[in-house]
């Protein structure tokens, strides 16, 4: 249930409001006029008890969405300690400290569920989701880094099997970060880019071409690119919250 929707149901609440008060007040007075108001106005804030309840519940069914995804990031997050030994500046611990915010800002959210409008819910929820995705993208895109860190020192051993492997597991990874971010057109651009870089990374290596490694740096470099930008844009947004 969007926002959108939510205002043209209260809209159209108020407007079956004021059509109840105008039949009940225009009728002939030898009616029970009072009598008929006061059950009108009765069906009238079940309807919207109704409409309250079903938005709580949706609202409630994407935080538990969004509580699996962040459980799983973090699980993906601690599968890299050991490639960047902890280091505070590193962009798993980055992003696992993001991890934990959304995951506090998440459960503030549902806190307030039934303390806030409708409207006011339904966006907090669906702009803490957005960020739970591009959250996602980030931490495929660090653990495609990784891998494709691991393909370049396989191919400059001359162990091409292995680096081939490593590539495909980052081509995936990328493809599932694009996934991600599809429905954010500021990074397409970006994203097309380091795309179009790994698929060639991918067509060197298969040819033992002597380019492959030049060509894995431009890949890492395509990446280290839509990272930052993901990076900055929460960044942005973290200073805006506060």
């Amino acid at each position: 249930m969007n926002s959108s929707l939510i205002v043209l149901v209260s809209v159209a609440l108020i407007a079956l409001a004021g059509a109840i008060c105008w039949r009940s007040f225009g009728k002939r007075s030898d009616r029970p006029a009072a009598s008929d108001l006061r059950k009108d106005l009765e069906e009238l804030k079940a309807q919207q008890k109704d409409f309250a309840e079903a938005g709580i519940r949706s609202n409630t069914e994407a935080y538990d969405r969004g509580r699996e995804r962040l459980a799983s990031l973090r699980t993906q997050i601690y599968s890299l300690n050991g490639k960047f030994h902890g280091e505070p500046e590193s962009r798993p611990h980055k992003a696992l400290a993001e991890v934990e915010t959304l995951s506090a800002r998440l459960e503030e959210n549902v806190r307030n569920i039934r303390t806030v409008s409708a409207s006011v819910a339904q966006r907090a929820q669906e702009r803490l989701t957005r960020q739970i995705q591009r959250l996602k993208a980030r931490v495929l895109l660090v653990l495609a880094e990784a891998k494709a860190n691991d393909a370049r020192a396989a191919a400059l051993e001359q162990r091409l099997t292995e680096a081939e492997e490593c590539l495909d597991e980052a081509m995936d990874l990328v493809r599932r970060a694009s996934d991600d971010l599809a429905s954010e057109p500021e990074y397409q651009s970006l994203m097309d880019n380091l795309s179009r870089a790994s698929r060639e990374v991918g067509l060197c290596l298969r040819a033992h071409a002597q380019s492959t490694v030049s060509k894995m740096d431009r890949m890492l470099a395509e990446n280290d690119r839509l990272l930052r930008r993901l990076e900055a844009e929460e960044t942005h947004v973290a200073e805006k919250s506060t």
